[in-house]
């Protein structure tokens, strides 16, 4: 299962390095880079995302468990927070 989500993010992450390499290295300029950020975010991103979401069906069900105790835990910070916060101000 690993494999395959991994597989399924691979080539976000290869476009990620190799926009860090090539602003590391200094391969294109701040005109260029921010050319290719423009045409990453508007062309790239939202093609592997769609490409994603074709093969939805074939994805191993999710376990919904998980997905309680995360946003469940993230009530239970927020619930404090926002606890913290009105008690401070007042």
């Amino acid at each position: 299962m690993f494999l395959q989500n991994f597989l399924v993010a691979l080539p976000l992450f290869c476009i990620i390095g190799l926009g860090y390499l090539f602003a590391r290295f200094k391969f294109v300029s701040v005109d260029i880079g921010n050319a290719l950020s423009k045409f990453s975010f508007t062309v790239t991103i939202p093609i592997l995302l769609f490409r994603l979401m074709s093969d939805l069906p074939n994805l191993p069900s999710s376990n919904w468990l998980i997905g309680v105790a995360f946003f469940g835990s993230c009530f239970i910070v927020f619930a404090i927070g926002f606890f913290i916060g009105k008690t401070s101000c007042t």
